[in-house]
């Protein structure tokens, strides 16, 4: 098992696309405002709302089931199905910029179309990178991310003087995204190489149905995400929402990097763990990376608790005010986050998909709970997101310890 190789090879390039992504978030509070990004968060998040319907999470099914289907004939379905889901997205997005947000129509035609596109680059690249894992090109995948980053850095920054408001931040982000697609192999998109039978439909379904499970925690999880987001945007200001989403994108920056690493030389290395079984997979990891990886949680808590009100004191302009309590509260439901990676990710391996959505349901059912107290209290925007991610947070450290001894 090169597991050890696998994951410092996509380590390294991770780390740096990580550090490229942070230097994209200091530098953004200086080119745009608060109500530019967040209009850009507001078609991130709806994006990833679509990603299940858009992949189906055939992606990740084709590595845990076995099947006959020739495994480029499966994204290549997932690539057209991705395109009928994104057209089908114009019109909802275009629903909820127009008459829940209340903006104009030419405005919210643009955001729609722009959440379209967002589909589209998401879905792609989530399905080269699995394709990369199948093939284990690993250092393809840590390529990618610095040319994602990276073009989306110069880009964002360029188009800050030639693009007006949030688009700007959507064009560099889509060609960012566009690049790491093409790093991927996403040139070869093969759209009308195949075609479907009775045959391959039924085996399409063999494989779908067991990872029906997959489906719906993915779902849940995408709403439990933009539920705090739609949420302000409803009843608060762009403004607040770009707030939130610049907090949002640093915290993701972290669990980028652990998610990454583990997903990949985890699926990379699956057939070998699988053989373990289970518990010994849990073994199997904390020989390999268990020590690392809680050392990687000390140095995340302390660092970030210490450095992170400074870095928005001193790098952010008065337009970005973050209070202190929700800057603590973000920090720790994203360790929260960061707890369950390992686990969540074992899971998928061994095929426990109930499991998984058990998960992902008491985090929306949590959610929901939360932000409907905050909204029968009529508590402001700060607290209510402060409070959203302390409740997060404790259900993923109460759900990381009852889980030690029942899963």
């Amino acid at each position: 098992m090169n597991f050890r190789k696998n994951a410092i090879k996509i380590g390294i390039g991770t780390i740096i696309a990580q550090l490229i992504s942070g230097a994209t978030l200091l530098i953004i509070p200086h080119l745009y405002n608060p109500r530019d990004f967040g209009e850009y968060t507001t078609v991130l998040v709806l994006s990833t709302l679509f990603l299940p319907f858009a992949t189906l999470k055939i992606e990740v099914l084709s590595t845990v089931i076995k099947s006959n289907l020739d495994s480029r004939f499966l994204f290549w379905f997932v690539k057209r199905l991705a395109f009928t889901v994104s057209c089908f997205s114009i019109f909802i997005t275009f629903f909820y910029f127009k008459y829940i947000v209340g903006l104009e129509v030419i405005r919210a035609i643009n955001l729609s179309l722009a959440t379209s596109c967002m589909v589209i680059a998401q879905s792609f690249a989530i399905i080269q990178v699995q394709m990369r894992i199948r093939d284990q090109k690993l250092d393809r995948i840590a390529i990618s991310g610095v040319m994602q980053n990276g073009s989306t850095l110069i880009l964002q920054t360029v188009f800050t003087f030639s693009s007006k408001g949030s688009s700007g931040l959507i064009l560099g982000y889509l060609i960012g995204r566009a690049a790491a697609v093409y790093t991927l192999g996403g040139k070869q998109l093969d759209f009308f190489r195949y075609k479907i039978n009775k045959q391959k439909i039924q085996i399409l379904t063999n494989l779908i149905l067991p990872g029906k499970s997959l489906f719906f925690a993915s779902v849940l999880d995408g709403i439990s995400v933009a539920l705090p987001v739609l949420y302000i945007g409803k009843f608060f200001t762009s403004e607040d929402v770009g707030i939130v989403g610049l907090l949002q994108s640093i915290m993701l920056v972290p669990v980028s990097l652990a998610g990454i690493v583990i997903s990949s030389t985890l699926f990379s290395s699956g057939e070998s763990i699988r053989n373990l079984g289970y518990k010994g997979s849990q073994e199997w990891f904390n020989e390999n990376l268990g020590s690392l990886y809680r050392y990687f949680l000390v140095i995340f808590a302390v660092t970030s608790i210490t450095l992170l009100p400074l870095l928005f004191q001193y790098f952010f302009n008065e337009n970005w005010k973050i209070q202190p309590q929700l800057i603590i509260a973000s920090i720790m439901n994203t360790i929260g986050t960061l707890i369950l990676l390992p686990l969540v990710n074992r899971l998928i391996l061994f095929g426990y998909f109930g499991k998984v959505r058990l998960l992902s349901t008491i985090r929306f059912l949590v959610a929901i709970f939360t932000l409907f107290v905050c909204y029968t209290l009529k508590l402001d925007w700060i607290f209510s997101i402060t409070v959203f991610y302390f409740m997060q947070s404790g259900m993923s450290w109460g759900i990381s310890l009852y889980t030690r001894s029942r899963f």
